[in-house]
C-alpha cells in the first residue's frame, strides 16, 4: 500500500509481509503475520496476536496497541512512537535506540528497553520491564511485576508498590529515583556501580578472617527526607545499625553483589550520628565500601563516605 490512504480495518493474510507508507489505519490486526509501519504511517489501533510481529520504524506511529497471545512482538525502532501499549501473557514489546513508548501496561510478559530507548508512564502488573544500559524509564509504577535494571540504565521517578520487585544493577542514582511503598523490594545483583567511598579496612588490615566492625560517624544539620545506602563488602554484611538501631535487611551473600537499600530517616538525629556495620570475611582480601546518601526536603543531598571510618577485628570499636 502506497500513497496517502485511510483504511478503516485491515486484516493481513497468514504468511504475508506488509509494508505501510503514508497511510492511516484505524484497526490493524496481525495473527501469524508481519507488518512494518514506515514514516508517515499511523495505526490508530493495532492488535498483535499469536506469533504476529509489528515493527514501527522512523516516523511510524501507533496510538494504541495490544500485544497478547502466543509470543507476539511489537518492535519500536529509532524514530518510531507508540503512545499506548498493553503487553499481556507471552507478549513482548521491544523498544530500541531512539524508539519511544509514552504509556505502557505490562500485565504478563516483557517490555524490553534497549540502549537509547525510552518508556514513560508505564505500569508493570505481573510482567517484567527490562531496561538495558542507557535505556530510559520514567514516571512508571511497578505493582506486582519486576523492574530489571542493567548497569547504566536511567531510572526516573519509578514507584514500586507492594508486591513489586526491582532487581539488577542498582546504584544510588537509580535507587534515588525509586519510591518504595510498603512491601516493595530492592534486590541487587552482580554490578560494579561507582562509589565515592574508598575501601575501609578493619584496623588497616586488608587481609583478615572472622568478624569485622566498621563505624562511620557523620553530622546532620537539617531535616532529612530520604536515606539511601549503597554498600559492597568482602565477604558479606551480618548486621547494620543506625544510631544503635538494628536495621532488618536481607544482605547480599556474595562479595560481588552490591546492596542498595533505603533506610528510615526517623532513625537519624540532629547533630552527631553513627552508622555501624558488622561483617564477616572468611579469609583473604577484606573490606567495605559504603556511600550514604542523605536527601534534604528540597531535593539536594550530600554523600557520606567511609573515608574516616574506624574499624576493628573481632571486637566492637569504642569510638
Amino acid at each position: 500500500m502506497t500513497g496517502t490512504q485511510t483504511c478503516a480495518f485491515l486484516i493481513v493474510a497468514e504468511g504475508a509481509q506488509v509494508s505501510f507508507v503514508a497511510n492511516v489505519i484505524d484497526n490493524l490486526g496481525l495473527y501469524k503475520r508481519t507488518a512494518t509501519l514506515h514514516s508517515g504511517t499511523t495505526a490508530n489501533s493495532a492488535t498483535v496476536d499469536w506469533r504476529g510481529t509489528l515493527s514501527v520504524s522512523s516516523g511510524g506511529t501507533v496510538s494504541s496497541a495490544t500485544v497478547s497471545g502466543y509470543f507476539p512482538l511489537l518492535s519500536v525502532a529509532s524514530g518510531g512512537v507508540v503512545s499506548a501499549a498493553t503487553v499481556n501473557s507471552f507478549g513482548t514489546l521491544s523498544v530500541s535506540s531512539g524508539g519511544v513508548v509514552s504509556a505502557g501496561a505490562v500485565n504478563g510478559d516483557t517490555l524490553s528497553v534497549s540502549s537509547g530507548g525510552t518508556v514513560s508512564s508505564a505500569t508493570v502488573d505481573g510482567g517484567t520491564l527490562s531496561v538495558s544500559s542507557d535505556g530510559v524509564v520514567s514516571a512508571t509504577t511497578v505493582n506486582r511485576g519486576t523492574l530489571l535494571i542493567t548497569s547504566g540504565a536511567d531510572i526516573q521517578n519509578v514507584t514500586v508498590s507492594s508486591g513489586g520487585v526491582v532487581s539488577g544493577a542498582l546504584n544510588l542514582h537509580s535507587a534515588y529515583s525509586l519510591d518504595l511503598h510498603s512491601g516493595g523490594q530492592l534486590i541487587s545483583s552482580t554490578a560494579t556501580p561507582r562509589f565515592s567511598s574508598p575501601m575501609a579496612y578493619p584496623a588497616g588490615e586488608t587481609q583478615t578472617e572472622g568478624t569485622c566492625f566498621i563505624r562511620i560517624h557523620f553530622e546532620v544539620d537539617q531535616p532529612i527526607q530520604r536515606v539511601l545506602l549503597q554498600t559492597a563488602c568482602d565477604d558479606h554484611i551480618a548486621n547494620l545499625y543506625l544510631n544503635g538501631i538494628l536495621l532488618e535487611q536481607e544482605w547480599a551473600s556474595d562479595w560481588r553483589q552490591t546492596n542498595v537499600v533505603e533506610l528510615p530517616p526517623e532513625n537519624l538525629s540532629s547533630g552527631a550520628n553513627l552508622l555501624a556495620v558488622e561483617y564477616v570475611n572468611t579469609g583473604g582480601a577484606s573490606g567495605l565500601m559504603g556511600d550514604l546518601k542523605l536527601v534534604y526536603a528540597d531535593g539536594s543531598y550530600i554523600v557520606v563516605t567511609a573515608d574516616h571510618a574506624i574499624g576493628t577485628m573481632n571486637e566492637v570499636p569504642f569510638d
